[in-house]
């Protein structure tokens, strides 16, 4: 059974250990993603790959990164009949004002976008785990 994610506990945690929660909440997402939707035989490549990707290229894969999880999430959702709302582009345009405003407030949306689909997502198939 996959947990749900709380974003007020996540953004909590990453302020009160100063960053370090948010490089665990997004490496244990990551391998989540995966168990949640290993029947589209794609992989989403590890954080901390994505992390060293996005040093590399100056923040840019890490939006990349996020629009592909976004777009993997809405794609097995739809496998399962279920809307989500978030779509990838959402996720990407959001990022990207972080770029051009210099506010993180954009990249909170974001996540928030990406925690509430992957809720939605984990409980239909933590019923379908029930149910096996």
């Amino acid at each position: 059974m996959l947990q749900k994610k709380n974003f007020i506990s996540y953004l909590i945690l990453t302020v009160i250990t100063l960053g370090i929660y948010n490089l665990y909440f997004w490496y244990k997402y990551t391998k989540n993603i995966n168990i949640l939707c290993y029947s589209d035989g794609d992989k989403t490549p590890s954080f901390i790959v994505a992390i060293l990707l996005s040093i590399i290229t100056l923040g840019i894969y890490s939006v990349y990164y996020y629009y592909r999880i976004e777009n993997r999430l809405k794609r097995n959702a739809e496998e399962n009949n279920l809307t989500i709302k978030g779509d990838g582009e959402i996720v990407l345009v959001l990022f990207t004002l972080n770029y051009f405003t210099f506010t993180a407030l954009g990249g909170l949306i974001a996540q928030y976008i990406l925690i509430r689909d992957f809720n939605e997502l984990s409980e239909v198939y933590n019923n379908k785990q029930i149910l096996k």
